[in-house]
């Protein structure tokens, strides 16, 4: 049995990253062939949850902003927007 330096612990190297990628064209074009509209939904799925943590720092900001303002000028109004975004 043939034991590659990665699994024997000696770490990932650059090299090994490029030829673990040199095989992706042919698995993608496997991957098509077998079923191409659940690799659409697959990859349109995939887009779709990477925005969900940028949209969650962004409405994370919008509520600190507002209630850092809120202690300042001891109001809550600036905060009924983003915590109903939260909520949803």
């Amino acid at each position: 049995m043939l034991v590659t330096k990665e699994a024997r612990g000696g770490g990932v190297t650059l090299a090994a990253v490029v030829r673990s990628f040199r095989t992706f064209p042919r698995v993608l074009r496997l991957v098509w062939i077998s079923h191409a509209p659940l690799t659409l939904s697959l990859a349109f799925l995939t887009l779709v949850l990477s925005l969900i943590p940028a949209a969650t720092v962004t409405i994370s900001q919008m509520t600190l902003t507002p209630c850092l303002f809120s202690i300042r000028t001891h109001t809550i109004s600036p905060l009924f927007l983003p915590v109903g975004l939260q909520l949803e």
